[in-house]
This record gives structure tokens, C-alpha cells and sequence, in this order.
């Protein structure tokens, strides 16, 4: 049993790391994998079904398909990515000094928590947005700043336990500071999880952000992005059902090989499992 649990996480880690490695390399060397211009109109081949030419065919303005989600794969795993690293950066700042100083400052720190926490990640996505207005920037903003409570709450939890232990106590001692502490010795113990946790948010922040654009308040046009590639193509759902489908899978299969990524390192990192 224990081999057939070692096979299973190596397997997901192997999958979910194969996916994300294609992905990342699409994104990377876009300009080189996409065979056309993803921002080139072709007014008269417009909704042209998939061909020997146009692989994915092309959407309403005769771009071609194809190439707009090698493109729009750079700009979501952007904004998954820069939004996770964020909301870890905020997070796990405010989360280790709540969870070392504790008393009013944990009061203060987890009580901002729960407010956030209090609106569901969309909605609470939504209003930054409305108050900053749509981009791709702001997307990024809006998406991290729903993630600072998450890596807060595992960050308070793990430095809580960190601190109790007896070389914390001795490092005191010699008269290191809180600063030195908090850096140098609480933050290495805790970044198992955080990591795992910032791989998991990637998938996370991906379909927020797709959301976002689909409701136009994400990325805009003419920029590729998976979600705006959804919106544009629900017009067309009967006639070119392809401009739906592919930017769908799209996003399927990224957040699985996130997601499958993240369980197999959170099974491979735990304590208990080596």
C-alpha cells in the first residue's frame, strides 16, 4: 500500500509538472509556436471551422484561433503566477507576525482576515475591480488581494507551532532579534506549505481572472486571454462552436496540471509522509 501511495504522488507530480511545463514553454516562445498573427483580421474567412491553414479555425474577426490561445496562454499563467506570488508576499508577511507577537496584533491581523473572508473570491474580485476599473493589471491586484488572507491564516498557523519549539527560545537567549527570527528561522520551516499553497492558487487565480474577462472586466481587447476568447465566442455557440470549446479546454486542462502538480508536492512535502 505505502509503495502504491509513493507511485500515485509521483504520478500526479509527473503529470500535473508535464502539463505546467508545456504550458510554460508555450507561453514562453509564443511568438515562435503560434503559426499566424493572434491580432491579424481576415474580415472574409471569419468563423472558418478548423483546416489544414487554421488548426482551431478562426472567431468572428477571422483571427485565427489557434494562435490566440498559444498567446492567451502567456497572459493567464502572467496573471496566476504574479497574483499568487503577491498575495504569498502580503500574506505570509502579515501571517508570521501574527501568529510570532500574537495578542492585539493577531486580534487586528485575523479580524482583517475575516472580512475579506466573508465575500466569496469573485465577488470580492468584482468590487476591487469596479473601484480600479478593468485591465490586466488591475485584474492582477484584484485576484492577489484575495489570496493575502489564505496564505495569511497557513502562515499564522505554521508560525504559531514554530515558535514554541526550543531552539526559538535559545536563539532568544543569545539576544538575536525579532526580525532575525521571523527571517531566518521561522520563515525556512514554513515554506513547505506555502509553496504548495501558491501552486494551488495559480489555478485558482487563472479561473477568477477568466471569469473576470468574461464578464469584460479582466483583460480587453484585442488582447488574447481565454476569458474574453469565451465571451466573444457564446455569440456564436450554434454556428462556430469551436470558438467555446477550445478556449474551454484551455483552461481545463491548465488548472488540472496545476492542480495535480500542487497534490502530489503537498503529499511529498508533508512531514508525515517521509
Amino acid at each position: 500500500m505505502s509503495t502504491l501511495k509513493k507511485r500515485l504522488k509521483n504520478l500526479q507530480i509527473v503529470m500535473g509538472g508535464s502539463i505546467v511545463f508545456v504550458l510554460v514553454i508555450m507561453a514562453i516562445f509564443a511568438p515562435l509556436v503560434a503559426p499566424l498573427d493572434p491580432l491579424a483580421i481576415d474580415v472574409p474567412g471569419r468563423l472558418s471551422p478548423p483546416s489544414a491553414y487554421h488548426w482551431l479555425g478562426t472567431d468572428a474577426l477571422g483571427r485565427d484561433v489557434f494562435s490566440r490561445l498559444i498567446f492567451g496562454t502567456r497572459i493567464s499563467l502572467m496573471i496566476g503566477v504574479l497574483a499568487s506570488f503577491f498575495g504569498a508576499v502580503v500574506g505570509v508577511t502579515i501571517g508570521i507576525i501574527s501568529g510570532y507577537y500574537g495578542k492585539w496584533v493577531d486580534a487586528v491581523v485575523m479580524r482583517f482576515c475575516d472580512i475579506l473572508l466573508a465575500f466569496p473570491g469573485i465577488l470580492l474580485a468584482l468590487g476591487i475591480i469596479t473601484i480600479l476599473g478593468a485591465g490586466t493589471f488591475n485584474t492582477i491586484i484584484a485576484v492577489s488581494i484575495f489570496a493575502v488572507p489564505i496564505f495569511a491564516r497557513i502562515a499564522r498557523g505554521q508560525a504559531m507551532q514554530v515558535k514554541k519549539a526550543e531552539y526559538i527560545d535559545a536563539i532568544k537567549t543569545v539576544g538575536a532579534s525579532d526580525l532575525r527570527i521571523l527571517t531566518r528561522h521561522i520563515l525556512p520551516n514554513i515554506l513547505s506549505p506555502i509553496t504548495v499553497q501558491m501552486t494551488l492558487y495559480v489555478a485558482s487565480a487563472i479561473v477568477t481572472a477568466a471569469s473576470l474577462s468574461f464578464l469584460g472586466l479582466g483583460t480587453q481587447q484585442p488582447t488574447p486571454e481565454w476569458g474574453t476568447m469565451l465571451a466573444d465566442g457564446r455569440e456564436f455557440l450554434l454556428q462556430a462552436p469551436h470558438l467555446v470549446l477550445y478556449p474551454g479546454l484551455s483552461i481545463l486542462i491548465t488548472v488540472l496540471g496545476i492542480n495535480l502538480l500542487g497534490d502530489g508536492l503537498r503529499d511529498a512535502l508533508r512531514p508525515r509522509g517521509r
